[in-house]
């Protein structure tokens, strides 16, 4: 099964991005499939993964300041049976705060049949209750999955009382990935500086509506690694996989181009309005390293 939680582990990753405008497709919002992609018999980044994403695309839409939103779109090539499996079965998670909306999924076959999942086998139920904590999720069953099947999901989010800043933005994953893409809109006036771990530094180039794009290609799956961390008087051992990461601050006005020189990090993009800087939360992941 496949569960979308935002995931506490570290990953390859940037925080505060998001990739521009994506292609248009049909009047259902999917993209077309081309034969290519329908005949493909093995993967192309890892030679024995049981699933391989074509594309991993997420939009991240800070424009109302006070809202946060987050639409992804996801096609993935199924190659073996355990790739079925986990591929089989979603749980999109919410709580209190978040809302998931307009999810859609469908599978296409090797020769272009499409089988659409249907509203009406999209369901709520709790996945987590304790004391007072409730997590619910969206469910679903992927209809007519099998090996050599490509499925392709797609949903939105949308975070109440939140913004984009600290946003960790995951390139990686526990599938390889092909082409990983992040769409990034700031708030009015608000500029980008953006912090790389575990990855090359990535342009981020405006698409002309707003949003700042930018993508990897040929990404491999993350492999969890165990390690030390050590903080004052105590020793934690977790899992960290060491994953892509970019971390995104935002800063506004005059303090742009004075805070990237004395940081060392790279700023991208301009800013309007006071020299004020806004206030930096603690990091937070908005995307999970699972699929």
């Amino acid at each position: 099964m496949t569960r979308l939680f935002r995931s506490t582990l570290p990953a390859l990753f940037v925080i505060f991005l998001f990739t521009g405008v994506f292609a248009g497709g049909d009047d259902e919002g999917w993209r077309p499939v081309p034969p290519d992609q329908l005949q493909m018999k093995t993967p192309l980044v890892e030679a024995e993964a049981d699933a391989e994403a074509i594309f991993w695309e997420v939009r991240l839409d800070d424009r109302k300041r006070d809202k946060l939103f987050y639409n992804h779109y996801v096609r993935v090539k199924i190659f073996t049976e355990r790739g079925r499996e986990k591929f089989s079965k979603f749980d999109i998670p919410f709580m209190k705060g978040k809302k998931v909306e307009d999810v859609a999924a469908r599978v296409i076959k090797p020769d272009g049949t499409i089988i659409e999942l249907a509203p009406s086998d999209i369901f709520e139920r709790d996945i987590i209750q304790y004391g007072k904590i409730r997590v619910r999720a969206k469910s679903f069953a992927v209809p007519g999955i099998e090996p050599g099947v490509i499925v392709e999901y797609r949903y939105k989010e949308t975070f109440k009382g939140d913004s984009a800043e600290g946003e960790r933005l995951f390139f990686q994953r526990d599938i390889p990935i092909q082409r990983a893409t992040y769409a990034v809109r700031p708030y009015k006036g608000i500029a980008l500086v953006y912090d790389f771990h575990n990855m090359p530094d990535t342009n981020f180039v405006e698409d002309g509506d707003g949003f700042y794009v930018a993508t990897l290609t040929n990404v491999p799956a993350f492999k969890e690694e165990k390690v030390i961390l050590r903080t004052i008087g105590t020793l934690i051992s977790q899992e960290y996989p060491g994953e892509l990461e970019v971390v995104v601050v935002v800063v506004s006005g005059e303090e742009q181009e004075a805070n990237a020189n004395a940081s060392g990090r790279r700023s991208h993009g301009m800013s309007e309005g006071g020299g004020c800087r806004e206030r930096i939360r603690p990091a937070r992941r908005r995307q999970p390293p699972d699929v």
